[in-house]
């Protein structure tokens, strides 16, 4: 184990890169502070090439975590270390079964009535991004223009899915359209 980082070490490490990839969970765990600030200016990655990155991270922080001996480490460090391999496979075994959807969440769907920016975004930019200070609402404005780069990321990779023949069911495309136009409809 000498070669390897402690086992603490390497799970805050993965979690570090899971907020960084990830950066609207930070907001929602108040790690988006201090030395990590500028999480909150950022969204959640969204292109295909980006979360492909991700995930090929996300498979060698599971190898390594592998490389610790469960016979040397004490009970405690057992349990996080199965937890977070059992996690981490099913993520992985997800992504490969669904590389059109969404991998970080394991959904089949980049959009649904129930997911996707264009449903997540609004209220998390309005009830979980704070703005007390200055560059908070700065952090608010960067988030809001990184909004468009997401939805087109999203419309690729519905456009790149349904080129595979991966389409939603009826009622999803239906259900969602329904509740786009709504969106739309509304005033702001």
């Amino acid at each position: 184990m000498s070669a390897t980082p402690s086992l603490s070490r390497h799970l805050d490490t993965m979690l570090e890169d899971q907020l960084d990839s990830f950066p609207e969970s930070a907001t929602r765990l108040g790690r988006d502070d201090g030395a990590h600030r500028a999480r909150r200016h950022r969204l959640d990655l969204s292109s295909t090439d980006d979360l492909q990155s991700w995930l090929q991270r996300h498979a060698g922080h599971l190898r390594t975590l592998d490389a610790f001996d469960p016979a040397t480490l004490a009970p405690m460090e057992r349990i996080d270390r199965d937890a977070v391999r059992l996690h981490g496979q099913a993520l992985q075994a997800a992504a490969a079964l669904m590389p059109y959807g969404r991998p970080e969440a394991a959904q089949p769907y980049v959009v649904t009535q129930l997911s996707g920016a264009w449903q997540r975004l609004p209220d998390f930019l309005c009830s979980k991004h704070p703005v007390q200070t200055q560059d908070d609402a700065e952090a608010f404005l960067d988030r809001l223009a990184a909004f468009g780069t997401v939805v087109r990321d999203e419309t690729e990779r519905l456009e790149r899915a349904a080129a595979e023949g991966v389409r939603p069911p009826a009622f999803i495309l239906s259900a969602t359209l329904h509740a786009l136009r709504l969106q739309l409809a509304t005033p702001a």
